[in-house]
């Protein structure tokens, strides 16, 4: 399985830009979305992101990710909600809210970082 086309909001997209410098991943956007969802999922706690009401910014094209990724963050996402979901688009949904918020929490951690910071570093450190 894969995921279909979702959309992020507009100021999701900007931070997608922005981390994708912090993180020194300019030519790997996939690689930027899944840490923007574990970001997202472990940022949350026990709660779930809210629902995004701008859906006018990038579009995670189809099957960006999936295979084993897909599956993981899919059972994460049924952890969260306590419940199995079988429908897809629902299923991507979920993913793109946990990525937007990611990209949010990574824009908040980027911004708040003085120039002798690596972000690389800041993200090993653990969320309390």
């Amino acid at each position: 399985m894969a995921n279909r086309k979702v959309n992020l909001s507009t100021a999701a997209t900007e931070y997608l830009s922005e981390a994708m410098v912090a993180l020194e991943l300019e030519d790997d956007r996939p690689a930027v979305l899944k840490i923007a969802f574990a970001k997202g999922y472990i940022s949350c706690k026990d709660a779930i992101p809210p629902e995004l009401e701008d859906k006018k910014g990038f579009v995670i094209p189809d099957g960006v990710i999936s295979g084993d990724d897909y599956l993981l963050f899919k059972h994460l996402i049924f952890e969260k909600l306590g419940q199995t979901i079988e429908d897809s688009k629902q299923i991507d949904d979920y993913l793109a809210r946990f990525i937007d918020y990611g990209l949010r929490v990574m824009h908040d951690e980027i911004k708040n970082m003085s120039s002798l910071d690596n972000y690389l570093l800041l993200l090993l450190q653990p969320v309390l």
